[in-house]
């Protein structure tokens, strides 16, 4: 099976002397933060948040929400979806000081690197459940009807979406309504129209309990989660190995086009007539090719090396509750905001005279 690996940073050594450079190392860390690496297992939030006062990093933020990776059994976290707190950095990648607690009790190290298991506000988290059948109610359509037309119609145009006219909290239309701003609401906000604008009408309409703190936040009071101005000092990211865009179209497809991330996914090959060693092989040839050719753009791998991928990816990539949200997390880690993403998409799609697309 292919290798998907992203370069992770997990520490500079015992020498480590160089204070400008963000400290990889725990026990150095911990001397920043004055905090004994003995306390950080189970105390995520209080850690992340030490850092983020005692040993910021530009642009890095605090990001509370869920843990969905390994956990050992001597951790003393439970296993499943953990409650967690870490670190985002200004270029998309995770700076994790006490992701070891959870995978490796026995053996501190900080992790920098892909969105690999890291979920915000756990909104992919909600995703996974089903919606509701259209017509239902969701529950805050009394609170809705009460805050008058003039409220919901800011509401709407915020949404690009049509204003209710009925406001009767029993009715199908104002149902309908409250279901899709619920529905947007389990999105993140880079998929969203507007979600200054959403947020404000909404709690103009006092229904702000709706979005979540850390979202809220995240959009309309950043600088919570933010390194403070003024900070004495200010440490450099750690380095980061910087890929071309075919190496990140191979590391997107070797981490979701697979069984552990696809748990029926030979069924799903099986519909498109494949079965899973052409995946494999397919995504072996186009490692290869990206491991002999680490400059290589799009248009520079042969089209029979995503002819295959680009059919099962047209189908299966982002594909299930919450895994659109997964992909563009991890997108977002290698460097490639939403629109970059669908620019890869495109022209590999493009390589094979396929019209792909992610957005």
């Amino acid at each position: 099976m292919a290798q998907t690996d992203f370069p992770i940073v997990r520490s500079r050594g015992e020498n480590e002397t160089d204070m400008t450079v963000f400290p990889m190392t725990p026990e150095l860390l911990a001397a920043e933060i004055d905090l004994p690496i003995a306390d950080w297992p189970g105390n995520c939030h209080a850690v992340a948040t030490a850092v983020l006062e005692r040993a910021p990093v530009a642009g890095m933020r605090l990001v509370r929400g869920h843990f969905h990776g390994f956990v050992s059994r001597r951790s003393v976290y439970s296993a499943g979806p953990c409650q967690h707190s870490w670190l985002e950095l200004e270029d998309g990648r995770i700076l994790d000081p006490t992701r070891w607690a959870m995978e490796t009790p026995d053996n501190p190290e900080i992790y920098c690197g892909e969105n690999d298991a890291y979920d915000e506000a756990g909104l992919e988290l909600a995703a996974t459940a089903p919606p509701i059948f259209p017509g239902m109610a969701v529950g805050f359509e009394p609170a809705l009807a009460k805050a008058g037309a003039e409220k919901v119609a800011q509401i709407a145009q915020a949404m690009a979406a049509a204003a209710p006219t009925d406001l009767d909290p029993e009715g199908r239309e104002l149902r309908r309504f409250a279901d899709r701003i619920h529905t947007a609401l389990k999105s993140p906000p880079e998929q969203m129209r507007d979600p200054d604008a959403l947020f404000s009408a909404l709690q103009a309409a006092g229904l702000k309990a709706l979005i979540k703190i850390d979202i809220w936040q995240k959009v309309m009071e950043p600088e919570k989660g933010r390194v403070r101005r003024g900070a004495n000092r200010i440490f450099e990211a750690p380095p980061r190995t910087e890929l071309e865009e075919a190496a990140k179209l191979c590391r997107i497809f070797c981490h979701f086009l697979r069984i552990e991330e696809r748990d029926n996914i030979e069924a799903e090959l099986e519909e498109l007539g494949y079965e899973l060693e052409d995946l494999w092989n397919a995504l072996n040839r186009l490692e290869g090719f990206v491991n002999f050719q680490p400059g290589a753009t799009i248009e520079d791998i042969p089209s029979r090396y995503l002819d295959d991928l680009n059919v099962i990816a047209g189908d299966l990539l982002g594909q299930g509750y919450g895994q659109d949200i997964r992909v563009e997390r991890y997108a977002a880690s290698l460097g490639l905001d939403r629109e970059a993403l669908d620019d890869l998409i495109r022209r590999a799609g493009a390589r094979s005279g396929y019209c792909s697309a992610w957005i």
